[in-house]
């Protein structure tokens, strides 16, 4: 039979809530919304090849067509027909290419056709249509083992099995996704991964954990990559670029098991790269990225302007970089070509600066030895 369902986020609950009689149970992810509602037209025992953008878990076809649309760039997905398997495959644009027969999968294409509000047919018909949203949930303190897409903060993330052991022959993505105008700040406050014993006692990458900027997995935006001897000093600091980062868990089948990891995120005001214009006779203040949650991240550069109709006064009441090697470059104009005012590293609280013209550019810069605190800086106009 044709089935559609409904957009209505009243509905798509109801959905939910009655697959979870049949012992399946609600998805416990959640994704950013790029598209709030659409149509996929299901095909069973078809498959797109060669068009995978990732693959995740998900617990119903409805939960992956709703992780599809959360993705900016997905057009269908493949769904696992195996029964016990919740592979969930996010596809790209096919091209010219078409969905094949495939006994392991279901194949499900996001369609720009209107919705119909007549019943439906009473024969079977080749395809059926089924109408999702991106899947909603409140904020949570705790993700504890599962793979997916998460648009909301988490005090704890761990992956599958930790801290006993993680899955053998295991791979799973945790996507986190920030709103408009924020980052994803990452704290690792414990990694473990097995790698066996080689030549001259070196281990080799068996299990491996690997953190990516951004939402899918490529080689030139891989940040880091923890497997055999390959250790991480925690707690480590990591800050997204955009508003996606991608933690991807691999395990071999052979082997002890991993410990794997634990992590926290947080989503960070998007300061990097913005003009913070302070308003007539007003007060902006600001911090640098990740400032009273944790420390600034290592190998990292942010710009940032700060701009007065009048003359301005910045004053950091807080203020703590490693000394000599995390800077901050202070500059009279709009740019690190105007002349340079100061350049800060240690302790230098209550350090302030002024420019009549208005303008103060900042380029803070760290290196990868030793974590720092950051700053806490007002701007304001110059007092008269």
């Amino acid at each position: 039979m044709m089935a559609i369902v409904e957009s209505r986020y009243r509905l798509y609950l109801y959905i939910i809530c009655s697959v979870s009689l049949f012992g399946r149970g609600p998805i416990n992810t959640a994704a950013m919304s790029h598209r709030d509602g659409g149509k996929f037209t299901l095909r069973k025992y078809y498959a797109l090849d060669s068009h995978v953008l990732f693959t995740t878990e998900a617990r119903s076809m409805l939960d992956c067509v709703s992780m599809c649309l959360s993705q900016e760039n997905c057009t269908s997905i493949n769904y696992s027909s195996i029964p016990g398997i919740k592979d969930c495959q996010m596809n790209g644009d096919p091209g010219n290419d078409t969905a094949t027969p495939n006994e392991d999968w279901n194949y499900a294409v996001l369609t720009t056709e209107s919705i119909t509000t007549e019943p439906p047919p009473t024969t079977e018909p080749l395809t059926t249509v089924v109408r999702a949203t991106t899947m909603k949930q409140a904020p949570g303190s705790v993700v504890n083992g599962t793979c997916g897409n998460f648009s909301y903060e988490a005090e704890v993330v761990m992956t599958r099995g930790y801290p006993d052991a993680t899955p053998k022959d295991f791979s799973c993505d945790q996507i986190f996704q920030a709103p408009v105008g924020r980052r994803v700040y990452i704290t690792v406050d414990d990694v473990g991964m097995y790698g066996a014993s080689g030549f001259l006692g070196l281990k080799t990458c068996d299990d491996e954990w690997k953190f990516h900027d951004g939402q899918v997995s490529s080689s030139e935006n891989l940040v880091v990559k923890i497997c055999g001897n390959d250790g991480l000093t925690t707690p480590a600091y990591f800050l997204s670029s955009g508003r996606s980062f991608l933690g991807r868990l691999t395990t071999v089948e052979s082997g002890d098991s991993s410990r794997g990891v634990k992590y926290s995120v947080k989503f960070v005001e998007d300061i990097c790269g913005t003009t913070i214009e302070v308003p007539p006779n007003g007060q902006v203040n600001f911090t640098s990225p990740g400032y009273g949650i944790g420390k600034l991240p290592h190998n990292f550069q942010c710009d940032i302007t700060v701009t007065s109709l009048s003359p301005l006064r910045l004053t950091f009441p807080k203020f703590d970089l490693e000394f000599l090697f995390d800077k901050l470059s202070v500059y009279n104009g709009t740019s690190d070509a105007s002349p340079r005012l100061s350049l800060l590293y240690g302790v230098k609280d209550g350090v302030y600066f002024t420019a009549q013209e208005g303008t103060l550019f900042l380029r803070l810069t760290t290196d990868g030895s030793v974590y720092s605190s950051g700053f806490y800086a007002t701007a304001e106009e110059e007092p008269q």
